[in-house]
């Protein structure tokens, strides 16, 4: 009698990948991986997600959460130090903006003229992060929408499981967060009640992570004004930390390993020259500002604003620098996608037909 086979999603499946996170994670922290909870528990979930099939969903709630707790946690590291250090960045955000248009633009002429893809999905997948906004407008003007969400998964996933390690090995950031005595009851408290505030408000707003950024832009408020200090229990955090590295891995979904192989060459190509361009520009702004170098590669990395801005705070860097970055790159985004886009495909790049 032949056994039954294991159902691909509902709760069994989302057992499973929740115990191939926490084994992903038990396995980086051994090994010394810098940012273990997150990046181990990425791979664990992604690789079973990938090549199991197996599928989940997080519920909105849950998700908002999550990411509100992440902000909470992360407005800790904004400190009255770190924020006397703040009259460098205008200049670095003009760096960064140059670093993102030269990332698209070498991606761009990477894809289509090395790999031979259509110009339209090339442009997409060369956008340095705004996933969501780009795949909007891919579907509006009938692109290849698989095409550059693999890509522009695949890359996001890279960052995490290498990125930590590289900022590490030029020595910059340690390979886990340093321990921080935890605030007072009354303090966390405090902070959480701040961050659930910021969190609503961010998501009204309909900003880019709303709630992750608004419950940092809250907590960091109360702590860059000393009204409270630490971080919450170092339990908590590694538990967020490895619901986030699951929650990036199931943007794998649906994935076939097919496809995945068919545009790896590709989509690894393109990881290596967006990230040694945004490295370029992250040396200069280094050298020119007298900032940690790992600090400018994480915020001048082409991922998500919280998978950056969580590795900042998990390699002891300013989380602050970085998400201050990482949002105005989202919020340049916005305005330059559709701009760069008729002076890279031309003026009817909207054309569906």
């Amino acid at each position: 009698m032949e056994k039954a086979a294991l159902p691909r999603d509902g709760w069994q499946a989302a057992m499973l990948i929740a115990l191939a996170a926490l084994s992903g994670a038990g396995v980086a922290h051994l090994i010394g991986v810098p940012a273990a909870s997150l990046s181990g528990a990425m791979v664990g979930a992604g690789l079973l997600i990938l090549f199991g099939g197996f599928a989940a969903r997080i519920p909105t709630p849950a998700v908002t959460l999550l990411f509100t707790f992440l902000g909470v946690s992360m407005g800790a590291g904004v400190t009255p130090d770190a924020l006397a250090k703040a009259h460098t960045w205008p200049l670095s955000l003009a760096l960064m903006a140059l670093g993102t248009v030269a990332v698209t633009l070498a991606v761009y002429a990477y894809l289509v003229h090395a790999m031979k893809w259509e110009r339209k999905a090339a442009y997409f997948s060369a956008i340095p992060g705004a996933l969501s906004y780009v795949l909007a407008i891919m579907q509006d003007a009938r692109g290849d929408v698989a095409r550059v969400a693999q890509s522009q998964s695949l890359r996001v996933f890279l960052l995490i499981a290498i990125l930590p390690s590289i900022v590490v090995l030029i020595g910059h950031g340690h390979a886990a967060v340093p321990p921080v005595q935890g605030p007072p009851t009354g303090e966390l408290t405090l902070m959480f009640l701040a961050g659930m505030a910021g969190a609503f408000i961010g998501v009204r707003l309909k900003l880019p992570a709303g709630a992750l950024v608004g419950a940092f832009l809250a907590s960091a408020a109360l702590h860059g004004a000393d009204i409270v200090h630490g971080r919450p229990p170092r339990w908590m955090m590694e538990a967020g930390f490895i619901i986030l590295g699951t929650y990036i891995a199931l943007r794998f979904q649906g994935i076939h390993p097919r496809e995945v192989a068919r545009n790896l060459k590709a989509s690894l190509g393109a990881f290596v020259v967006a990230l040694a361009v945004a490295a370029a520009t992250a040396l200069l702004a280094s050298h020119l500002l007298s900032i940690p170098l790992g600090q400018t590669i994480i915020a001048f990395a082409p991922g998500g604003i919280e998978a950056m801005v969580m590795l900042a705070f998990m390699l002891d860097l300013d989380p602050a620098y970085v998400a201050v970055h990482q949002l105005g790159r989202f919020m340049l985004m916005l305005v330059l996608v559709p701009v760069m886009a008729r002076f890279v495909l031309g003026r009817g790049w909207r054309d569906t037909r």
